[in-house]
């Protein structure tokens, strides 16, 4: 009875050793292996891109643009918030913060596709082919084409981010012995 006791002592022991070990194993990894400038450069140009991207989708629903639904909002506001939780791992070099921009950035993927750059692509494409519910400004058909190129830079951008935080390593599964 005592001898189970002291081994599963000792098995609890080592399971805490272990989980300790492989925390400070990880901090030390993202410590050393996050993109740490390139987080700050990619930081800096995704809160600029989501701020020109609202700013041209409020001149575009102001003026009556092609296809005003507030997409280049959404879209900008998807971008500043891209760029402040790279930055946040910057500041907190911990493994909930890194695995949280890695969740964000892959849903952000699909929203940049779908939301920003599909979406002024219809309206183009409305414009174009007649089928536009209102009658639209054609002037504000660049600041559509701007909102595309936008969403698509930051697109490219965020996947290269996401590839930098995968070739870290940590989402690997470790083997236990």
């Amino acid at each position: 009875m005592i001898n189970k006791r002291v081994d599963s002592f000792n098995i609890i022991n080592n399971f805490q050793m272990n989980t300790s070990n492989e925390k400070d194993i990880i901090k030390t990894v993202i410590e050393e292996k996050y993109p740490s400038k390139f987080a700050i450069v990619y930081s800096i140009v995704s809160i600029m891109i989501g701020t020109c991207l609202i700013t041209l989708e409020i001149i575009s629903i102001t003026n009556n643009g092609v296809f005003a639904i507030g997409s280049g909002i959404w879209g900008g506001l998807v971008c500043i918030f891209l760029g402040i939780s790279a930055l946040s791992v910057v500041k907190w070099k911990n493994y909930c913060s890194l695995m949280f921009v890695f969740i964000v950035h892959t849903a952000s993927i699909s929203i940049l596709i779908t939301g920003l750059i599909l979406v002024n692509l219809m309206g183009i494409g409305f414009y174009y082919s007649g089928t536009a519910f209102t009658k639209s400004n054609k002037k504000m058909i660049p600041i559509n084409f701007v909102l595309i190129v936008l969403g698509i830079i930051s697109l490219i951008f965020s996947i290269i981010f996401l590839s930098f935080i995968c070739k870290m390593g940590i989402f690997r599964r470790r083997r236990r012995v």
